[in-house]
């Protein structure tokens, strides 16, 4: 099993390990005392066929029995005999089992050293394969490292000139931007002038209207003034005319003289001044009623006054609150429109210089890498992707190998036992 083991391996000779020295010392052992035990009973079985063998011995046995002995030694010398014969015909089994369990051996020492010769060949034809994968996947890494910088070159070239125009439609939105809040504001600043005068002019005619009514009712007033005195002049002057006419009547028809009655003048008078107290009454309850009246819309004069001027200041005070907030609101927007053209304007001259940088730093490094080529770099990821692929490759033909193995030794019908021996073997499994 030593040497199957060690000639499926494929170990090379000149091992330094003491483990493999021995155990290739004993798998040479094995195979010369195998080679002597197949020579010794070849040897026996051509004497056996010809007979040599027995025949002499009998021949020995008979001139040794003639040579002084008496029958009871003839006797005993003939069971001793016939106890080796039957020793002999004991060994002489022993011996063709042990033939048997050689030629065993040797088919199997044959098979062992054809899988070993296919495991070489097989191994050959790896590292072949992988030498030629290797070579292509250089050649394959060598192609892509140069399309890889190509392509980087070329990316880096199309990102600056992306970053670039980027940068000029940045410019470009942040001007139209820019242009776009100035005539936002010169609109609004516009639309909020158009409602101030137009709250101006409203004003304007309230109060306008406003003195023209008060204008009106003072004149209805005065006229109305006019026209009790009018009345009061009127009335006056009827009073004073017929008193004149009675005085005069009474001078021009002057009555019939009639007795002295004291109590009918005193009577008469009483009349006439209860008739003047009673007009007296009337007129004062006329002139009560019309300064009620007057004070009455007096009172309501100066309380639409009053509202109109209480209106007016809280119009005028929203007026000039609006006025206030719009002009803080239009601050407001002005310097957030500074403060985001500020903004944009750094965003752009930030962008502007990496991408300046980035310009410069590529140039540098297409100028570098073309002078120098910078291997160094590349080297790691090179090998790595090579021991990548190497490993890949190992392990896909170990499997196929492997697959290969046991097929072929379980069609040729090769034990279980053997087989899984060999295959822990050629894999490179332990015990």
């Amino acid at each position: 099993m030593a040497k199957i083991r060690a000639m499926a391996a494929g170990a090379p000779d000149g091992a330094s390990s003491a483990r493999s020295s021995r155990s290739r010392r004993g798998a040479h052992q094995e195979a010369r005392k195998a080679r002597m035990q197949k020579l010794d009973l070849e040897r026996f079985h051509r004497r056996a066929a010809s007979g040599a063998a027995d025949s002499d011995r009998v021949r020995e046995y008979e001139r040794r029995l003639r040579i002084d002995i008496d029958q009871d030694d003839v006797a005993k010398r003939i069971r001793a005999a016939e106890a080796r014969a039957v020793a002999l015909s004991g060994i002489e089994a022993q011996l063709a089992t042990k033939r048997r369990m050689l030629e065993r051996e040797a088919e199997q020492e044959a098979k062992a050293h054809e899988l070993a010769m296919a495991i070489r060949a097989a191994r050959e034809a790896e590292a072949q394969e992988l030498a030629e994968a290797k070579a292509r996947q250089r050649a394959e890494f060598k192609r892509m490292q140069s399309a890889q910088i190509a392509s980087r070159q070329s990316a880096r070239l199309l990102d600056a000139a992306m970053r670039d125009q980027e940068a000029e439609q940045l410019r470009a939105q942040a001007a139209r931007d820019a242009e776009q809040h100035r005539h936002r504001e010169a609109k609004r600043r516009q639309a909020m002038a158009a409602r101030s005068a137009e709250a101006q002019r409203l004003n304007r005619a309230a109060l306008e209207l406003k003195r023209r009514k008060m204008e009106a009712e003072a004149q209805e007033d005065a006229r109305m003034v006019e026209i009790a005195r009018l009345k009061g002049e009127i009335e006056a002057e009827r009073v004073a005319r017929q008193a004149r006419e009675k005085r005069e009547a009474s001078r021009s028809f002057a009555p019939p003289a009639r007795p002295h009655n004291p109590e009918a003048l005193r009577v008469e008078k009483e009349e006439a001044l209860r008739l003047r107290k009673h007009q007296a009454e009337k007129t004062l309850a006329h002139r009560r009623a019309e300064a009620a009246e007057r004070a009455k819309r007096e009172a309501a004069k100066r309380e639409m006054l009053e509202t109109l001027d209480f209106q007016t200041r809280f119009k005028a005070r929203q007026l000039e609150k609006e006025q206030s907030e719009d002009a803080l609101h239009l601050e407001r927007m002005r310097v957030d429109a500074e403060i985001a053209e500020e903004k944009q304007e750094a965003r752009a001259r930030a962008r502007a210089a990496e991408a300046e940088r980035y310009k410069a730093a590529l140039r540098e490094q297409i100028v570098r890498s073309s002078k120098t080529r910078d291997r160094s770099r590349l080297e790691p990821l090179r090998e790595k992707e090579q021991a990548r692929l190497a490993a890949v490759a190992r392990a896909n033909l170990l499997e196929q190998y492997k697959a290969d193995t046991v097929g072929r030794l379980r069609s040729r019908g090769v034990p279980e036992e053997l087989v899984r021996d060999v295959t822990r073997v050629a894999t490179g499994a332990t015990d």
